[in-house]
């Protein structure tokens, strides 16, 4: 992931506060994790579904990177 935003000049960031969207790479129980994260910063969350059913992560890990871009770039565009 740091590869993907390091080469699209897409800051990444640890801090909750400075975030702008949560990447999620995992399944289900990962997506209810962030809860406690969710009620400091109302954000939204981006899941890719690692585990094996994803109820909550409907996108593949497949399918991730093609998604992400066209957000960023969506983004990105509508920034400047």
């Amino acid at each position: 992931m740091k590869i993907f935003l390091t080469e699209n000049n897409i800051e990444s960031t640890d801090n909750i506060h400075e975030a702008d969207i949560i990447i999620s790479l995992g399944g289900d129980g990962t997506i209810l994790s962030l809860v406690p994260l969710l009620r400091i910063k109302n954000i939204p969350v981006f899941a890719i579904n690692y585990g094996n059913i994803g109820y909550m992560t409907k996108v593949s890990k497949e399918k991730f990177l093609n998604i992400l871009f066209e957000i960023f770039k969506w983004r990105i565009q509508y920034r400047t």
